[in-house]
């Protein structure tokens, strides 16, 4: 496979200056190198706060991929070395093997860990997970990631999705109750909720509703084509829905939402109910 995967442990507190500082300038680097690069993030919490940084060149050849290996290491230490950040120490470890030291740079510690299976998206994945680093990069970098941010990205993703999908807002209520009843049909996991407070359980409060209603009034009001990430992420949508042999849209908005809360490391049994919620309480 012709990319690299490296795990920058970091402090989710800090994860904000990692996007805003480094990407950015690892990216021009490589266009100074005359080198045209495909770059995905993911956060993660398995053994320490990371980002995984998936890199490769959009053209196979290993000696890109060397070149860009060699870019990245003197990158990623310049940027540890100016921004060194440190979590705050939580009690003794709960797992079996220790955390690894913030400001370490691992790599392929987890192999196999590309998220759930795909059947729509199929060769998709790549341009997907790159279309969403670039929106994390818009949105998530100015400020410290969190709980409140990070689910407000989430709705203007899966509301843009379902208006994709059902741009009428009837048949985007009819959609609505299929993907409930599709997601009924599956089984919940075990539930993790560890580096997520309880918003991600509770929407039943007038706050909360509120900046649903908000978020869905803006989504189902506004083409966008002023707002460079939402309408790349709606381009995008309409192209996954043309493609020949889509067959059921529940699975689209499924898989999508799940590659969704992957990267944005939310733990799986919350995926689910926050698809459910959504599709209950979208009424455009």
């Amino acid at each position: 496979m012709n990319k690299f995967l490296a795990y920058v442990f970091y402090p989710r507190s800090n994860w904000h200056i990692l996007l805003k500082e480094f990407i950015p300038g690892f990216i021009s680097a490589c266009k100074e190198a005359d080198i045209s690069v495909k770059l995905a993030i993911k956060f993660g919490r398995q053994r320490g706060d990371h980002v995984r940084i998936s890199v490769s060149p959009t053209v196979e050849h290993h000696q890109q991929l060397r070149l860009l290996a060699t870019l990245f290491q003197r990158d990623i230490h310049r940027f540890l070395m100016l921004y060194p950040a440190f979590k705050k120490t939580e009690g003794p470890a709960r797992n079996l093997f220790m955390d690894f030291p913030s400001n370490s740079v691992h790599y392929d510690v987890f192999p196999g860990q590309d998220g759930a299976p795909v059947i729509v998206l199929a060769d998709k994945v790549c341009e997907v997970d790159s279309v969403l680093t670039q929106i994390y990069l818009a949105c998530l970098s100015d400020e410290q990631i969190d709980t409140e941010n990070t689910i407000t990205v989430i709705l203007f993703l899966l509301l843009t999705l379902i208006r994709s999908i059902a741009p009428v807002p009837a048949n985007a209520k009819t959609f609505c109750s299929k993907v409930a009843e599709f997601l009924s049909a599956i089984q919940p996991s075990v539930i993790s909720k560890e580096g997520h407070s309880e918003e991600l359980m509770d929407w039943n409060t007038v706050e909360n509703i509120e900046v649903f209603r908000s978020i869905e009034k803006e989504v189902w009001t506004n083409d966008h084509k002023t707002n460079d990430w939402l309408f790349e992420w709606k381009s995008l949508c309409r192209i996954l829905l043309m493609q020949p042999g889509i067959g059921s849209e529940s699975m689209l908005f499924y898989e999508l939402s799940d590659r969704i809360y992957d990267t944005l490391n939310i733990p799986e049994n919350y995926r689910r109910i926050l698809s459910m919620n959504i599709a209950k309480l979208c009424n455009p």
